[in-house]
């Protein structure tokens, strides 16, 4: 019984870790069709297009928001996504809510990077800070395996 039980669990852990499912409900490994479904049904609007990633945007009176999506090469699955923004008052606490709500309170903050880091793999990890210009504030869901997808 033990000996089928233990590997049962840890397939389930590997799945639940791969199938890591962030922001506007996109998930690691999902197919890009229905990333576009979902961002679309949110009134996002395919603003950008290349080999391999799709850029999206939604815009309001009250926010300004740019997704930008990373599908693997080989199968279009979705491997990153870098969410960008328009900071206003209150965003730290609204973003860090909606996060925590998502994946729960067991991150760290990183000095260096200003940031907070949720750990969901050696490989994957959210970031959550400000860019460079720290006129927005980003979350980033990476993937290490992709990083050179978006240079």
């Amino acid at each position: 019984m033990k000996k089928t039980v233990l590997p049962a669990i840890l397939i389930t852990i590997v799945m639940v870790l791969s199938a890591q499912t962030g922001a506007y409900d996109i998930t690691y490994d999902e197919p890009i069709d229905s990333v576009i479904d979902k961002l679309i049904e949110s009134d996002f609007t395919l603003a950008g297009l290349g080999c391999t990633s799709y850029v999206f945007s939604h815009e309001s009176t009250e926010e300004e928001t740019t997704v930008y999506v990373y599908v693997d090469p080989d199968d279009d699955t979705v491997v990153m996504w870098v969410i960008f923004l328009l900071i206003y008052e209150g965003i730290e606490d609204d973003v860090t809510d909606w996060m925590v709500s998502l994946h729960g309170d067991d991150m760290s903050y990183v000095d260096s990077e200003s940031a907070l880091i949720w750990t969901f793999s050696p490989t994957r990890w959210l970031q959550v800070g400000y860019d460079d210009s720290e006129e927005y504030v980003r979350i980033a869901y990476y993937n290490e395996e992709y990083l050179y997808l978006m240079e």
